[in-house]
């Protein structure tokens, strides 16, 4: 899958089995977005090359409003993945609250 990081406003949908990740730094919010489903991640930017991101529910939001939770194994990889696309993206270093 290839990540991708833009604005809040940057609406559009991965192709399936892709992937894109969105940051809203003034709502300390980072969005994990797949074709159908999107998780929401506190996410935090102190200015500088630091901050953290955590998972705020730990759930993934459909498009039909079904609600259901990450297993261990997503919950790491989406939390990999914003790291991933703050450093490449935005060359902000996220560690994770509370690791």
């Amino acid at each position: 899958m290839t990540p991708s990081s833009g604005s809040r406003s940057d609406e559009s949908t991965p192709n399936a089995g892709a992937y894109r990740v969105a940051f809203d730094w003034r709502g300390e919010t980072a969005y994990y977005i797949e074709q159908s489903r999107r998780v929401a991640l506190a996410s935090f930017y102190w200015g500088g090359p630091n901050g953290t991101v955590s998972h705020i529910d730990g759930m993934w939001d459909y498009e039909d409003g079904r609600r259901e939770s990450l297993t261990p194994d997503e919950r790491r990889t989406v939390l990999d993945r914003v790291i991933d696309a703050a450093w490449k993206g935005e060359e902000i270093t996220l560690k994770v609250e509370g690791e």
